[in-house]
């Protein structure tokens, strides 16, 4: 079996995407800001250029999906300890 440069670029953005999702909820010295943002940022950069490319497009909404989760989560999570702690 041939790996192609799709199919590099969406394992990468997902695994990246879930660095992000996991790491984006931990704010205590920013580490959200210096590890999972990052890596998000990369994770979007891959599935543009991924999503672009590939013949098989309906396995990039697995991709987005994590990235909406991870920050959504990361905001909330910001949000709640600014206001509360």
């Amino acid at each position: 079996m041939k790996v192609s440069k799709p199919d590099i670029f969406f394992f990468l953005s997902l695994l990246l995407a879930l660095w992000f999702a996991l790491w984006g909820t931990i704010w205590v010295y920013y580490v959200a800001l210096l590890y999972a943002y990052p890596a998000g940022i990369v994770s979007f950069i891959l599935y543009r250029k991924g999503k672009a490319i590939d013949t098989k497009k309906t396995r990039y909404a697995l991709i987005k999906v994590v990235l909406s989760i991870g920050m959504l989560l990361s905001i909330s999570t910001l949000v709640y300890l600014l206001l509360f702690e």
